[in-house]
């Protein structure tokens, strides 16, 4: 039998796809590469120093709050500082002790109180 050759449809050049682009392959450039890498360590290590230094004033705060209320109720309620830090002691507590049950029950531990 003889084979026929499929006639293959005029399709209008507006429609036509247009061929396919080949990308040449650059070798990566190692200096260029290792110049950003710097960069980028150096971006998350100054990121590390502002960190830390707005945790050291928040912790610097939260201390100086605390101490106040502390003082002003020591004062004002004539309790000794054992009472207080008796009071501190129980907080400690039942906050970690509360951690552990979120935990245990799949809550992330950053929404604690």
């Amino acid at each position: 039998m003889g084979e026929k050759k499929k006639e293959e449809a005029h399709v209008p050049a507006s429609l036509q796809l247009p061929p396919p682009r080949t990308v040449e392959e650059k070798p990566l450039d190692v200096k260029k590469s290792e110049v950003s890498f710097k960069a980028l360590e150096q971006l998350l290590a100054s990121m590390e120093v502002e960190y830390r230094r707005i945790k050291a004033t928040n912790l610097e705060d939260l201390h100086n709050e605390l101490a106040e209320v502390i003082v002003r109720y020591i004062n004002e309620r004539k309790v000794t500082v054992d009472t207080v830090l008796l009071a501190l002691e129980i907080i400690k507590y039942e906050m970690v002790t509360q951690k552990i049950q979120q935990l245990e029950r799949g809550i992330p531990i950053e929404k604690v109180l």
